[in-house]
């Protein structure tokens, strides 16, 4: 932008010459300002940190990219890992080797209760 014509103009409309040049170096800050906000963000979104999401096809791609707009990593983990799969804590229990136990079922369409126990 040429910066003549426009003092000109503003000189004609009754702006002073020391307002004019405070405009210009308040214009100047602001711009340097701007390039300053703009590195920390930058620096900040390097500093995010990452976000773990469950893999599903398709979606965690998808995902994935809306995150990395943001500037926020991902991380995708599986629903099921062979650790998963192959450690059990406990042995799983037949409900024809359970025996000895109490029940008791609340009726849904009266207040009544049903109390039973297997043999």
């Amino acid at each position: 932008m040429e910066e003549a014509p426009v003092q000109k103009a503003l000189s004609q409309c009754g702006y002073l010459d020391w307002s004019i040049k405070r405009v210009k170096l308040e214009l100047e800050h602001a711009k340097g300002m701007k390039t300053e906000k703009k590195k920390q963000r930058l620096g900040q979104e390097r500093n995010k940190t990452s976000v773990v999401i469950p893999y599903v096809e398709g979606l965690s791609e998808a995902v994935s990219r809306v995150y990395k707009r943001h500037g926020i990593s991902t991380i995708m983990r599986p629903h099921t890992t062979i650790r998963n799969l192959l450690v059990y804590p406990k042995d799983k229990v037949n409900t024809e080797d359970t025996a000895e136990c109490a029940y008791r079922i609340p009726c849904k369409n009266c207040q009544k209760v049903y109390i039973g126990e297997t043999g």
